[in-house]
Parts: structure tokens; sequence; C-alpha cells
């Protein structure tokens, strides 16, 4: 239900009867649904991790995940934002000093790398 909320007729069949089967049939429709609405494979979860309540900050990750995509999708009638809000071209303005900042760090790990063949070599 959740996935035709986002996108009407995302799943086109909810299985009602109450058993395993139909109940992970109903995750596996629900995470090919997700997918296709563009949810990155890498924050789908395993079907046994819902049902067996295995790993519930998996079923929560791609929750979140599709919170997100919500922002970007026409067919969502819902809140404005659900999760965090997507990044928008140039909406960060970096002051000077944080970019000299950003670009020390990026010297200094340079310099480690550097240091930790040096280390390498003498061995």
């Amino acid at each position: 239900k959740l996935a035709n909320c986002v996108s009407p007729g995302a799943v086109a069949k909810i299985n009602t009867r109450n058993t395993a089967l139909h109940h992970v049939g109903n995750i596996k429709s629900f995470l090919a649904a997700v997918h296709e609405l563009g949810v990155p494979s890498s924050s789908l979860f395993a079907p046994s991790d819902l049902y067996k309540r295995k790993s519930v900050s998996e079923v929560l990750a791609c929750v979140e995940a599709l919170g997100r995509l919500t922002q970007t999708l026409d067919t969502w009638t819902g809140p404005e934002w659900i999760g965090p809000r997507l990044a928008q071209p140039g909406e960060k303005k970096w002051a000077d000093v944080e970019q000299s900042a950003a670009v020390y760090v990026q010297d200094t790990e340079a310099q480690s790398n550097v240091d930790w063949r040096a280390q390498l070599v003498r061995v």
C-alpha cells in the first residue's frame, strides 16, 4: 500500500491472505515497485529483514530512501518532503575560510599518504 501511495498502481495486486507466502510476496512486490520508482538497489532490504524482523534498520533505510525520492516525483501528493531534504544545486555557498580549510585537509591527507609510502619503502 505504501508504494501505491507514492505512485498509484505501482503494485498491481496486494495479497490479502494471511499466510507467510503472501506476506513475503507483498514485500517482494513493494521492493520491485520502489526500485522501479528509483530507490537504488543499495537501499533495498531482503524480504526476510522485514518479515522475520532480522534487520529493521535496513528496512528503515529503504523507507527513508523512498521518502527522499518522493521529493522528485510528480505523482507524490503527500507532505512536501519526508526524510532528509535533497541538496539543491547551488544551494551551498562556501566561505573562503571553508574552502581553504578543505584544501588544507586534502594537502594533509596527501602528505600522510606520501609518509606512509616512504615508511613502506624503508621496510
